[in-house]
């Protein structure tokens, strides 16, 4: 089980709509790859979870394809790797 402390389940549910994102899929799409429901999802990507079986995230991220399926990975690894993605940081606009 992964516990979530203080704001790291709204990062959490922010690196799981930013693996989406990479992948260009719908809510539905990923959640049918992750084989969540939709409604789950959602709650994860909200950080409404602050615990969450380390299967649904390694499936999280094998969905996002960051990890490889079959593969064994400590709890602490999987929170690592989730809370390790971020979005990219748009460039500055320029100063004139």
């Amino acid at each position: 089980m992964i516990e979530f402390k203080n704001t790291e389940a709204t990062q959490a549910g922010t690196s799981i709509q930013e693996l989406r994102r990479r992948n260009r899929l719908s809510l539905w799409e990923f959640a049918a790859k992750a084989n969540l429901s939709s409604d789950y999802l959602t709650r994860l990507e909200e950080g409404h979870e602050d615990k969450v079986a380390d299967e649904i995230i390694e499936r999280i991220l094998v969905a996002g394809r960051v990890c490889k399926r079959g593969k064994k990975y400590t709890s602490e690894e999987l929170k690592r790797i989730l809370l390790s993605i971020r979005a990219p940081i748009p460039p500055e606009e320029k100063l004139i």
